[in-house]
């Protein structure tokens, strides 16, 4: 594109440069998206579904016995779960029947 920091305002106006930061926080790919995410480095939806798939031949090849492969994904992988106490748990299934389509479904 050929613009710098410094264009914006001047030859760049302010709402291109919005939306184009805008586009490359949506692109899986862009080391953007990846910081932003807490990813280890960028990866395309279309690399992402490569690696799945050659994991998934891999794996479907297997010997018996042998681990499966399970391929470095840029994402942390010790996410931890959250916590909930019952009654929190009552009250959001409480709030999904009530709000659910098929709660409203009625077969009399």
């Amino acid at each position: 594109m050929g613009v710098s920091v410094e264009d914006i305002g001047g030859s760049l106006p302010v709402w291109e440069a919005v939306e184009l930061a805008e586009q490359v926080l949506q692109d899986m790919g862009s080391h953007l998206f990846a910081a932003v995410s807490g990813w280890a480095y960028p990866m395309s939806r279309a690399e992402m579904l490569a690696t799945a798939s050659l994991a998934q031949a891999i794996n479907v090849n297997r010997e018996k016995g042998t681990p499966p492969y399970v391929p470095d994904w840029p994402w942390p992988a010790d996410q931890p779960v959250e916590e909930i106490t019952p009654e929190e748990r009552a009250q959001a299934e409480a709030q999904l029947k009530q709000y659910s389509a098929f709660g409203q479904i009625r077969t009399t």
